[in-house]
Order: C-alpha cells, then structure tokens, then sequence
C-alpha cells in the first residue's frame, strides 16, 4: 500500500513567486516539470484525502456493519432463546400430559391387578378353609387313634418297664450285697489265716536262741508273753480285735538303762499317757463292741531304744498283734513326731515321720511371752486400784520374772541387739506344750484306729464326729492347718479304695462328709459327696459323666428298702451345708417311701 505523506505546511518563498511569472517564458520544461510535480503534489493531497476519506468511510462501514452484526447476534439470540423456552415449555408440557395419562394407565392396571387378586384370595382362602376342615377331622380322628394307641403303649411300657426295673433292681441289690459279703468274707478268711499263721511263726520264735538273746534289747517292761496271751483269746473271731496303742513321751519318769535325752523339756510322760487314756476311755474303750483298743502307758523303759531300731525289734516279736506306736523324740530343742503300725500278718511294718524339728524351747518361749503380756494387763489395771509395785511383783511370780525380762529385750532391740534372751520356763507353758501334744497324739490315734476298723471290720470312722472337740481349744490358724492334715488324710483312704473299686466307697465317703461338714471347708465336703454319688452310681452299671445332675440320676436308681440309709445321710448333708433346693428333694422322697412303707403295713 502506498502511504500518502500529508502536504507541506510551509509557507511559500517570494523566489517561487518569481518563478511562477517565468516558467512559460524562459525554461518550458522545467516549468512542465514544476507543474508536474505540483501536480503530483495536488495529485497525492487528492488521494490522501480521498484515502483518509475512504478509511473514514470504512471504518464507518466496519462500525456499521459491526452494528448490525451485534444487532443480528442480539436477535438471533432472543430468538433462540425464545424458541427454547417454547420448546422447553412444549416438552414440559407434552411430558406432563405423558405422565398424567401413563399414571392414569398404571392406576388401571393396579385397580384391575388387586381385583383379581382379591378374587384369586377368595377363592384360595375358601379352598384352604374347605382343606383345612378336612384335616382337622382327619387329624382329630388320627390324634384320637394315636392317644389310645399312646396310652396302650404306655400303659404297657410302663408295666414293663416297672417289671424290668423291680429285676433288675433286685439283681444289682443281690449282687451289691453279695459282693459285700464275699468282700467282709474274705477280709475275715484271711484276716483268721494270717493271725494262725502269726500266732504260729510267734510260737517258733519265741522258742529260738535268738528270741531270748532278742529280749536283752527289749525296751518295754511288759513281758512279749504276757502281751502275745492277752491276744490269743481273739483267735475265735467273736469280737474285733483290738490294736494295741503304745506312747513312747518325749522324757521318761524313769529310764532302766540311764540314758538321758539331751532336751530341757521336764518329764511330762505322766501327763501326756493319762490325757490319752482319758481320749480313748471315752471314744474307742477296751470294752466297745464296735472300736475297741488296748491302750498300755508307762510301757516304755528306755529311750536308748527308740526309731527303726526299735520298731523292728518290736514287729519281730508281736506280728500277730495288731500295733500302733506313737513315738516323740527330742534333740536338743527340736522334737520329732512318728508313728510305727502293721496289722496281723503284714510282711513289714509302717513307720511314718509326722512332725520334724518342732522347736519346743522357742514354743516355751512364745507361751511364756504370752502370759507376761496378759500379767502386764492384769498388772496395770491392779495399780490403778491403788495395789503397790512391791506386791505385785510377789503376787506375778513367774509372770512377773518374765515381764522384766521381756521389757529388757525390747530396750535391747532398740540398741540394735538382734539376738534374744531366755525365758523362765513355768508351768503354764509346760502345760500348754501337753495340751498341745494331747490333741497331736489323740488326733492321730483316733485317724489311725478309724482306719484300722475300716479296713479290717468295714466299720464306719468316729474321728470325724468328735474331731471338733479336739481343736475347740486352739486358735483359728492352728485348727485349719489340723483340719487340712485330717482331710489329707482321709484323701488319701479315699483313693487307696478307688483304685481297690471297693463297694465301701459310696458310704465311706459321704459318713466322712457328714462328719465333717461345717468344720472344714465347704467345697472339699462337697466334693467327697460328689464322689460318694458317682460311685453309688457306679456300683450300678452307670457311668456318671460331668454335667450329669447326680441327684435326679440317683432318685430314678433308688431302691426303699436297701437305699433309705444313704438317702437319710445325704439329706443330713445337705441339711448342714444349708443346701434348701436338694434337701426338700430329699425330703418328699423320703416322705413318700414312709407313706408307702406305712401303706404296706397296714394292708
């Protein structure tokens, strides 16, 4: 494009003035040259302007047509818009009639679908009413022919099984009570064999060379014979044999062989024999049908011969006597506990340590500690009634000794001293020390002799009855440690039978429970009822899992005439362990067996 350059704003010379007088005089082409190029001058102005007036026209054209275009775009939006807007309000519209008239199709539709519904229930529920009378008079006559035909069975059933029941009940109480009797009967053969074959080997003995030498170191005073005569009266079996019971005391009164125990403890031999006979006197006495013992004290005549030393000596010359020694030992402070035993005709005796290094001198000790603190209370309490230091002191005695010597330890102690003083020994603590073995010898004594009669006589034990007069006088701590040693004790009979599958369990067992029901802890008595209930059931042919409720199981198996005893002692059992539920159980059972009895008496 060719840019037109604007005219010259120049003013114009005089000197061309001149010129434009003389350009067609002198110089022809010069002059056509100056008019050409003003020429091209007005040419050029010419065609800016027409330029200038031709870009105004263009832009006007452009600002025109833009204009229009904008004005076109406006319209053609308008009219889109409302063309959408009544294409929208159409579509709703037509929409809308869809709907409203699909809505009025499908209302039809269901109105006539419930129609037939309803008529299809009518019909199903007249055909279901029609069926079901029809089974309920089939099912009435069908339940009616089933009840009689159920009560036949029944009744037939029932006669049978009554019948079966009565058989077998009748058979297991034959066969309980022969085994029991073969077993009573065997223990008896044997027991009668083995006291011939005892009395026998005792009469050869005693006529060797070696017996005689044997009594040199015999440590009782009672000649063997006149121990092995008294018992030869029992070879005719008309009443229980007897164990002979021997004590050999911690000190002798007097010692044949001069032997002297190395303890402080005085002679208590005395004591300790009398409170053991009165024990026996009153429980197991010489002359009882069911328990007798044969108590001998003051037998022992010397402590030289004492342990295994003696107890073999001993069991040589009395094997056919049934024998239990309960011997104390002292070294130094420290007393040992034992018990020697064997039956008739044992091939070797028991011999068991029960007590080891019981401090006796710090036992005295404590006691005597014990009673300078109670005179310390009783002490005060005589001063503040206006009594003088000085009597006091001569009315406390031992007490009073005691007291000061307790009082200097204490001030000792708080210097740092770590040992301890003596104590005077008196005779309240010497007492207490025999109290203490009393009940040790007489608690043992009753465990071993009940053990004994079970064995041997399948007598019910006694200790479990009278156990509690026995630790009445201790102190709470020291009676459950004796009642777990007696409960212990009685385990281990317990086991011993069941590995024996003894008939004897059921009763053992619950007498043992009974007995001690109350005294030692709830759970262990339980437990043994529990076992007495399983092998009641056993001896039955019934095999008592876990989670079987022994009671029920026990009712459905009961025999009145041969099983109202154990019932009698079990519901005794629950009456002392306050179980309410199992005793009125027991209780219309046994309500209902005397009101049959009764029944049986009358017609």
């Amino acid at each position: 494009m060719i840019k037109v350059l604007p005219p010259s704003n120049k003013p114009k010379g005089m000197w061309h003035k001149i010129k434009d007088h003389f350009k067609s005089l002198y110089f022809p082409s010069k002059y056509s040259a100056d008019v050409i190029m003003e020429n091209v001058e007005k040419q050029i102005s010419a065609n800016y302007d027409l330029q200038q007036r031709l870009q105004e026209n263009a832009h006007a054209f452009q600002s025109q047509t833009e204009n229009k275009r904008k004005q076109f775009e406006a319209e053609k939006l308008k009219y889109q818009l409302e063309a959408n807007v009544d294409l929208q309000y159409s579509l709703q519209t037509n929409s809308f009639n869809f709907q409203s008239q699909l809505e009025k199709s499908r209302q039809k539709f269901e109105l006539t679908r419930i129609k037939l519904q309803y008529f299809m229930q009518l019909e199903t529920q007249a055909h279901q009413a029609k069926e079901n009378q029809l089974t309920r008079i089939h099912q009435s006559k069908e339940n009616q022919f089933n009840r009689e035909f159920q009560a036949e069975l029944t009744a037939y059933v029932k006669k049978l099984d009554h019948a079966m029941m009565q058989e077998k009940m009748a058979f297991d109480l034959f066969l309980f009570e022969e085994r029991k009797k073969l077993d009573i009967e065997m223990r008896e053969n044997a027991h009668n064999f083995q006291l011939k074959l005892a009395v026998i080997h005792g009469q050869i003995t005693r006529k060797t060379e070696e017996y005689r030498r044997t009594l040199d170191r015999y440590p009782w005073g009672l000649p063997p014979s006149t121990i092995l005569e008294t018992y030869s009266k029992y070879q005719d079996r008309t009443k229980p044999v007897p164990p002979l019971i021997i004590i050999s005391p911690p000190t002798l009164e007097y010692d044949k062989l001069g032997s002297t125990s190395s303890s402080n403890l005085p002679k208590i031999e005395k004591r300790l024999a009398e409170n053991v006979r009165t024990f026996l006197d009153i429980n197991y006495p010489i002359d009882d049908r069911v328990r007798p013992t044969n108590f001998i004290g003051g037998i022992w005549e010397t402590k030289a011969r004492h342990s295994e030393n003696a107890v073999m000596l001993l069991f040589s010359m009395f094997s056919s006597v049934p024998t239990l020694i309960f011997e104390c030992e002292t070294e130094g402070e420290f007393l040992n506990f034992r018990i020697a035993s064997w039956d008739i005709g044992q091939e070797t005796y028991r011999y068991k340590s029960i007590l080891s290094e019981f401090n006796c001198t710090e036992f005295l000790y404590e006691v005597a500690k014990f009673n300078a603190q109670n005179w310390k209370e009783k002490k005060d309490l005589l001063l503040q009634k206006g009594r003088t230091e000085e009597e006091l002191k001569k009315l406390g005695g031992d007490d009073e000794i005691n007291l000061g010597i307790l009082k200097y330890e204490a001030d000792l102690k708080k210097d740092g001293y770590d040992g301890f003083l003596h104590y005077k020994i008196t005779a309240k603590a010497i007492q207490e020390l025999v109290k203490h073995l009393r009940i040790l010898h007489c608690l043992f004594i009753g465990l071993s002799v009940d053990e004994y009669y079970f064995i041997r006589y399948n007598v019910t034990p006694q200790l479990p009855s009278i156990v509690n007069q026995l630790i009445e006088e201790l102190p709470d701590y020291e009676s459950i440690y004796l009642m777990n040693v007696v409960t212990s004790y009685y385990q281990n009979i317990y086991e011993a039978l069941n590995e024996q599958d003894s008939p004897f369990i059921p009763d053992f067992t619950l007498e043992i429970a009974c007995g001690l029901a109350g005294i030692v802890e709830t759970s262990w008595v339980k437990k043994m009822v529990e076992n007495s209930m399983r092998a009641w059931l056993k001896l039955r042919g019934i095999q008592a899992h876990k989670k079987m409720y022994l009671i029920e199981t026990i009712q459905s198996h009961l025999n009145r005439e041969s099983d109202q005893k154990y019932v009698e002692q079990l519901h005794n059992f629950f009456i002392a362990i306050g179980d309410v539920k199992i005793t009125e159980q027991l209780e219309n059972l046994l309500e209902q067996w005397r009101k049959a009895k009764l029944k049986e008496i009358i017609f």
